[in-house]
């Protein structure tokens, strides 16, 4: 029998560079997420016949952009390499700053909100990209504390978001926010300019030889079709029950960081300035980072997905109850410890769901199953946060509120219902199994050997 026996798998110290380099590319593009609907009271206050429903564009047309575009974006990847895909993608995001420097004048908000759906569209193309990313460069025994850090830049972009308009734009005359909006412009861009330069120099699409077997395996499987992968994920009750629960947990943390300006200005009218409400934010996103690379790292020892899934979503569910109770408490200190929680629970889930998802649908590409994933996840985002905004200046916070804690409470369920099937492990289990049986084989006949040159 001539079989291959495993070998072990090399892991090139490259890829921390190469990690490196994705999370500035990610911090950059998650950074301008918020800069509009984080301080929407000035932004409506500067640009003239803009209402704060029109400014809430700002937050969900990557949503939007998301869901037209992730399967185009998929082809265009199969075609052009991950590398070519990064390069496009920092282009895009470096063209889209620059538009909006040339949008600050009270008339030219729409020319903002291209500049804001251009860089939405080019990061449609990349946001996909973390979990192949991590399975391409990184090892078995580390590919969900690597899943947590390429996560980890786009959340501390988005925590960024929350905070950098509130330090950058201040109240004041119409002239004064044009000249904090222009400022925050130009920063923005010149930043992605050299992030786009760094890509061009330095960014490498794969290592020469696998980390992992799982991913030596899926080098020498034939390219799946990217609809025919994405029909045969969508049949498969796993997938369906974590994308729901997913889906739900993230679609309702989202609707509630994108609109964070109304809830506690409305309960907190005295703090105009908007700097409660961009702390807020910066202390979700801020724990959430943190907290996200600790049960990374956890997983990574443990493997324990579903326990780790139905623990986050109870966590998110019992913060945000608190987070409700807190905003109308009138003490906004109870506010910024509900947020601590929500961020450490509900952020955590974003990365945890996503190894998750990989490791249920394996073979099938990473790639695709976190894009089916997330589009899923996107649909629900955007159609939580374009009815949330609404519903708190209809209704009130309180109302709003407890249509998200019922919303996170059957995202406990799913997660509950989420049969454990670790496909990607079993794989990697098995070739470590083979791996001993193959030393003790040679060790074995090594031995033997020398019995017989001793004789």
């Amino acid at each position: 029998m001539n079989e291959k026996l495993p070998t072990e798998y090399k892991l090139y110290k490259r890829r921390w560079f190469i990690m490196a380099l994705f999370m500035m590319y990610t911090i950059n593009g998650g950074a301008q997420w918020l800069q509009f609907s984080i301080i929407n009271n000035l932004v409506s206050k500067y640009y003239e016949g803009i209402t704060p429903t029109q400014i809430d564009w700002t937050a969900t047309c990557p949503m939007l952009a998301y869901i037209l575009l992730i399967f185009p974006s998929l082809y265009l990847l199969d075609k052009v390499g991950v590398r070519n895909m990064m390069i496009i993608g920092a282009a895009g995001i470096t063209v889209g700053t620059w538009i909006k420097v040339f949008s600050v004048h009270p008339d030219t908000f729409y020319l903002a909100l291209t500049g804001h759906f251009c860089q939405a569209v080019f990061q449609v193309m990349t946001f996909s990209l973390s979990a192949r990313f991590t399975a391409i460069w990184f090892g078995a025994h580390e590919i969900s504390t690597a899943g947590a850090l390429g996560l980890f830049g786009d959340q501390l972009g988005s925590a960024l978001s929350c905070i950098l308009p509130t330090i950058i734009v201040k109240d004041g005359s119409r002239e004064e926010i044009g000249n904090g909006l222009q400022r925050m412009h130009w920063y923005f861009s010149g930043i992605s300019t050299v992030i786009l330069l760094f890509m061009v120099l330095f960014f490498k699409s794969a290592p020469k030889s696998p980390p992992s077997a799982a991913q030596e395996k899926q080098r020498q499987s034939k390219r799946e079709n990217v609809y025919r992968a994405a029909k045969y994920i969508l049949k498969k009750r796993s997938f369906l029950l974590i994308a729901l629960s997913y889906g739900l947990c993230l679609g309702s943390f989202g609707a509630i960081v994108a609109h964070l300006n109304a809830p506690v200005l409305l309960n907190f009218p005295e703090r105009e300035q908007n700097a409660d409400a961009g702390s807020i934010g910066f202390v979700i996103m801020l724990s959430g980072m943190f907290s996200s690379l600790v049960f990374g790292k956890i997983i990574d020892k443990t493997r324990k997905f579903k326990e780790s899934a139905v623990l986050l979503t109870i966590g998110s569910t019992i913060a945000f109850t608190f987070f409700t109770w807190a905003l109308r408490s009138g003490n906004i200190i109870y506010v910024y410890v509900a947020a601590f929680f929500i961020g450490s629970f509900a952020q955590s889930y974003y990365a945890t769901g996503f190894q998750m998802v990989i490791e249920v649908t394996f073979p099938v590409s990473e790639e695709i199953s976190s894009a089916v994933l997330f589009l899923i996840v996107q649909v629900l985002s955007y159609t939580f946060t374009s009815l949330y905004g609404p519903a708190i200046r209809t209704f009130g916070d309180l109302p709003s509120n407890i249509a998200l804690i019922a919303t996170f409470s059957t995202s406990v369920l799913c997660a509950i219902m989420v049969p454990s099937n670790l496909k990607r492990q079993q794989v990697e289990k098995s070739a470590q199994e083979k791996m001993i049986q193959g030393k003790e084989m040679t060790d074995l006949i090594s031995n033997n050997k020398n019995s017989n040159e001793v004789v």
